[in-house]
């Protein structure tokens, strides 16, 4: 485990970059990200944007730099992930997970923020 010194919204802000760190491709329906295309023709088809989802991804750095990625709701259990459009690594691409996997995702990061919000940020604190 890991002993984060800073402020909470440091650690959250790292909880949830490891937190993308263990999403990656292992778990993704999809073999190779998918492109800008193919995500906008994903939107396009069948894309129902998850707007609770969306908020939970929501960053904003000390910079005042917002990150936004999407998360929009698929046809036969799926959810699409886009990386901020307006990013600067891979904007506008995407990743496709089962629900049952990012559901399970999602929890991990809620959980995460309730423990900010309740202090227990740090491995020693609980």
């Amino acid at each position: 485990m890991f002993l984060l010194a800073g402020s909470p919204l440091t650690v959250l802000y790292l909880s949830q970059t490891l937190l993308f760190l263990t999403i990656g491709y292992k778990n993704s329906l999809n073999h190779k990200r998918l492109t800008k295309k193919q995500v906008q023709d994903l939107i396009e088809f069948e894309g129902k944007l998850h707007e609770e989802f969306t908020k939970i991804f929501e960053q904003t750095y000390s910079t005042e730099y917002k990150d936004q990625p999407l998360v929009y709701e698929l046809s036969n259990d799926r959810f699409l992930f886009v990386f901020d459009p307006k990013g600067h690594s891979i904007p506008g691409k995407g990743d496709i997970y089962a629900k049952e996997y990012f559901l399970k995702f999602v929890q991990s990061i809620q959980r995460t923020i309730e423990d900010i919000a309740n202090n227990r940020a740090n491995s020693v604190s609980h």
